[in-house]
């Protein structure tokens, strides 16, 4: 976004917000950050989430589009996407992860239910 992206239409706002640390002063480095997506409450399609998943693995890291991939595959056991529990909005999440991730399969599977 601050390099010109634009995001228009029910894609109103996302925010990646650093939820630890690790250094300190100017070697200082988020280590873990909770993405945030807001779309206006307009129910997404699933297909439509997982395009929008894609699209942000291409653009957050140019080139052959592996440099997300290669984040993923280092840090796989630690990502976290939360959602409502609603389940609209849970299969959103779940297309959006496959997109993201470039993952295989049905959606059903990336779901995970805290207890």
């Amino acid at each position: 976004m601050a390099q010109g992206g634009n995001f228009s239409g029910i894609y109103m706002k996302v925010q990646l917000k650093p939820l630890k640390w690790d250094g300190e002063g100017e070697e200082k480095r988020p280590v873990e950050a909770l993405m945030i997506l807001k779309y206006g409450g307009v129910l997404t399609h699933v297909t439509l989430a997982e395009e929008l998943g894609r699209f942000f693995r291409y653009n957050m890291y140019p080139g052959e589009g592996t440099g997300l991939l290669r984040l993923h595959s280092t840090y796989r056991h630690d990502l976290k996407i939360y959602s409502s529990d609603e389940g609209r909005v849970q299969m959103s999440a779940a297309a959006f992860a496959k997109g993201l991730l470039d993952l295989e399969g049905q959606l059903t599977p990336i779901l995970v239910f805290p207890s």
